[in-house]
């Protein structure tokens, strides 16, 4: 049976002159082989808020986790909407 509403968000291409025009940001996160966090997908709109205030050790654990148990490759870090005020 088929869902007749998805939830989610859907890709688009985009040409590379209107994402220059529009504020974006890092959406889904990758672990690099070099140990860093990188942007993989990108979302229109300013980063959000509360995404400044993780604490780095976060960060750093998760990429020791990922790393240690041979996730890097398959599991990946996604920034979700911040969605207190609605």
């Amino acid at each position: 049976m088929f869902r007749r509403e998805l939830s989610g968000y859907w890709t688009k291409p985009t040409p590379f002159e209107t994402i220059l025009a529009n504020p974006v940001h890092g959406h889904i996160y990758t672990l690099s082989s070099d140990n860093r966090l990188l942007a993989y997908e990108y979302r229109e709109g300013l980063v959000p808020k509360n995404v400044a205030g993780i604490d780095h050790a976060f960060f750093r654990e998760l990429s020791k986790y990922l790393r240690s148990n041979k996730l890097a490759g398959l599991l990946a870090l996604e920034v979700l909407e911040d969605t207190s005020s609605l």
